[in-house]
């Protein structure tokens, strides 16, 4: 007889007590039993009130058991409490469940423990009464967090759910329990007409919360099948990743000399810009669609040119394609190395139209599947059809990637309002001009000059470049959707493979370290090691982690900043892998300051034993500074770097942003999304805004505008022996009108006007006769953009 499988959900226990309570996932599975292996019985939505009735436990996860209104599939049904928010306007009464637990200060098992006046840890014993009066969510754990008396003495401090259980009668939380809605059915399964190639993964089970409730209602799909979804103009079939031509630790050389072979490498497809040195606008074919090279598609480098510490190849493909790509995707040589074989082979296009040079090839469109099943995704998630079309070409390139609609819930135009004041957003001052605030407080008419807010050079950006990179329909494509990634940790997906696949091409891939810990022992880590322990501890994907201290402190494939030397003059012993703290200041001085807080961090002692503060090794500085991030960041709702740069969030909205440079999502999800490099078919998960009355077209790019500037610096008026006459009222460049008697033996005078910028230009002025009575002289000022200023001079002459 075979032996029968041990039931699924654990222990229930129920009875005597109905705790008010709501969801805040935009999705959430309810179960027959505790355990996500349990049949669903239904589902909730964001925002979803629901009374819970009893808890249960599967392993270390506590679920809830709340009750379903009749004509439901069950009585009841479980949900899993990392989803489910308390309504804590009253305490809970509960008690502990463990035989013994330590209390900790903060929710997190890296957290300090409670201590009592003599200095030992506060522990409760079993059956010991507590009352809930708030919670947290820590490394994907619920925390509870208890007030308890011990000895007559009241202490409060966390321990996670699943130690702590309910006590029965108690309903003081809730006056009156307000009946749960009634979640949707779970349909029927039907069978697949056809099978695909790739089977889609099975959904995350339980969705990442979402902050800010989605203002759209959620609808219920219709078996009516979903139209086919209008063909997108991209370029020839992707190759699928196992033809993708792979080279390790391919070199990037900063100079060129004289053309050369290469061959695209490391990436599925590879954007090809027009100019680097001029902008960084995509090449279009005539489709209007990026040109994009393939992996294994062989080119003639040109030369290498290097762009913001970036290094990049001046390319020509087919001998009909000309532009830059960037370094890290080419191998420079005719030959491959040694034991590489390119599978695959670019597909031959036809000749195209006749175009404007350069003549892009054209591609045919890639036929989109008729995707029942994700459009009901994309209705459920309440994504606008402005956002549709991108989605859908980026699901049919990677299956496996999850779209969530973070819907803000705040009006667009209001948003960039407060996203436009002078300072919020930066960018730097050698950008041209409509990419610049002209607004109060961002420039200097007087001067022409741009008002610096931080380092040396960074100025306001204009209300265009604001709109423009706040616009996420703008970077739902294949290399820049990364700025919307999840940030949170996925165990499910994440793992040292692929952090040391992150690290690739520098230092710290495949390197280990040797430290002392605070028991004065010696530890061995590898930097991957050390980012999934950093994961663990802070509850931050270890693949962001790794990317943004590839960013921040990696400068060449062998070599890394002087924050992470431990040698920095002054600083010795000290390290800070995330430059956190290291804002520039004009003269300099970042890696000082970043260093400064690796060894003092903040003022108070128990966030600085949190982030494990002094940084005097590089498992403290790695580890203990993603605590900060996830703390600071990531677990208080900013948790994309689009969100950390644009704080659209409930809490501090507008405030608290990670940096001021506009363009820093952009770039760092392009960084990100080369960091991930073949792990793109990993189910990862995007968190993409939605904003309230947004336009009907995404923000378009700035596009080219001239200097407005059409104001005089100087205005004088002189007699033919130089000498100065003095006109008025005095001289002020707002002043357009002026007035000057003179006598009847003035017979000419030279008028001098010079302009605040020197892209304006003055006509008139110069040696100017005089007749008798009033002589109105015009100086006309002609800003670059052709805006003109009349200045006027009324001389009479007696």
């Amino acid at each position: 007889t075979p032996t029968p499988k041990p039931d699924n959900g654990g222990d229930t226990t129920s009875g005597g007590f109905k705790h008010e309570a709501s969801v805040t996932a935009n999705s959430l599975n309810v179960r027959s039993k505790a355990g996500t292996n349990n049949p669903v019985v239904g589902t909730l939505r964001l925002g979803n009130k629901v009374t819970v009735i009893g808890e249960a436990l599967d392993g270390n996860t506590k679920w809830y058991q709340i009750s379903l209104p009749s004509g439901s599939i069950a009585s009841s049904g479980y949900v899993s409490s990392q989803y489910i928010k308390l309504n804590l306007n009253k305490s809970i009464k509960a008690k502990i469940t463990s035989s013994k637990i330590n209390i900790r200060k903060a929710a997190g098992d890296k957290s300090v423990y409670l201590k009592n006046d003599l200095g030992n840890i506060v522990s409760l014993k079993k059956n010991k009464a507590v009352s809930i009066i708030d919670e947290a969510i820590s490394s994907g754990v619920k925390w509870y967090k208890l007030s308890f008396k011990i000895d007559g003495k009241t202490y409060k401090g966390y321990a996670p759910a699943y130690q702590v259980g309910f006590r029965g009668e108690n309903t003081e939380n809730s006056a009156a329990p307000t009946p749960t809605p009634s979640p949707t059915k779970a349909p029927k399964p039907t069978k697949a007409p056809t099978p695909t190639p790739t089977p889609t993964p099975v959904p995350t089970e339980e969705p990442v919360p979402s902050i800010v409730p989605s203002p759209t209602p959620t609808p219920t799909p219709t078996p009516t099948p979903t139209p086919t979804p209008t063909p997108i103009p991209i370029p020839t079939t992707i190759p699928m990743p196992d033809k993708i031509l792979e080279i390790t630790d391919n070199p990037i050389y900063s100079y060129i000399g004289g053309s050369i072979d290469g061959y695209v490498v490391n990436t599925v497809y590879l954007n090809v810009y027009e100019n680097m040195l001029a902008n960084n606008q995509f090449l279009y074919d005539i489709y209007g669609q990026p040109i994009i090279l393939l992996s294994g598609a062989k080119v003639l480098i040109n030369e290498a040119v290097r762009v913001n510490e970036e290094t990049w190849y001046h390319i020509t493909y087919d001998n009909k394609i000309n532009g830059h790509v960037r370094a890290e995707y080419i191998y420079v040589g005719s030959q491959l190395p040694f034991g590489i074989e390119n599978h695959w082979k670019p597909v031959e296009t036809p000749d195209p139209a006749p175009a404007v040079t350069p003549t892009p090839t054209p591609t045919p469109p890639l036929q989109l599947p008729d995707d029942t099943d994700f459009e009901t995704k994309l209705l459920i998630e309440g994504f606008p059809e402005t956002y549709k079309d991108a989605l859908r070409k980026l699901h049919a390139l990677h299956p496996n990637w999850i779209f969530e609609a973070y819907h803000v819930g705040l009006d667009w135009k209001t948003v960039i309002d407060a996203e436009s004041i002078p300072g919020k957003n930066t960018i730097p001052n050698s950008k041209s001009v409509e990419w610049l605030s002209f607004d109060k407080g961002a420039y200097d008419w007087k001067t022409d000059k741009f008002v610096v807010y931080d380092g040396s050079y960074w100025v306001t950006a204009s209300r265009v470049a604001v709109e423009y990179y706040m616009d996420p329909r703008n970077f739902l494509t294949e290399d820049t959707i990364f700025q919307f990634e999840l940030l949170r940790y996925q165990s499910r997906y994440q793992d040292k493979a692929g952090v040391e696949n992150v690290l690739k091409g520098t230092a710290l891939y495949n390197t280990s370290y040797t430290f002392l810990d605070d028991a004065g022992k010696t530890q061995t880590l590898t930097y991957g090691e050390t980012f999934m322990r950093a994961a663990e501890y802070s509850g931050v994907s270890p693949y962001h982690l790794a990317s943004r201290v590839k960013q921040e402190v990696v400068t060449g494939p062998a070599t890394l900043s002087n924050s992470v030397s431990g040698t920095y003059k002054g600083y010795e012993g000290y390290y800070n892998f995330y430059n956190i703290g290291a804002n520039d200041s004009p003269g300099g001085g970042a890696i000082a300051n970043g260093l400064t807080y690796a060894k003092n961090g903040t003022k108070n002692a128990t966030t600085n034993a949190t982030y494990l503060i002094p940084w005097t090794n590089p498992f403290k500085s790695i580890v203990g500074g993603s605590y900060f991030l996830g703390s600071t960041y990531i677990n208080r709702g900013q948790d994309t770097v689009y969100l950390q740069k644009f704080n659209v969030t409930p809490i501090s909205t507008y405030f608290h942003q990670y940096m001021t440079n506009v363009e820093a999502p952009w770039a760092e999800g392009r960084k990100i999304a080369a960091a991930y490099g073949n792990m793109k078919e990993s189910p990862i998960v995007f968190s993409i805004p939605v904003y309230l009355n947004m336009p009907a077209r995404p923000a378009p790019r700035p596009t080219t505008q001239f200097n407005p500037n059409n104001r005089l610096k100087s205005l004088k008026v002189l007699d033919l022996k130089n000498k100065e006459l003095q006109i008025t009222p005095t001289f002020n460049q707002t002043e357009y009108n002026y007035y000057l008697i003179v006598g009847n033996e003035v017979e000419a005078v030279q008028v001098n006007a010079t302009t605040v910028s020197k892209k304006a230009s003055v006509f008139g002025g110069g040696y100017i006769s005089l007749g008798v009575g009033n002589n109105e002289i015009v100086i006309p000022v002609i800003a670059e953009n052709g805006d003109i200023a009349n200045y006027i001079i009324n001389i009479v002459r007696e």
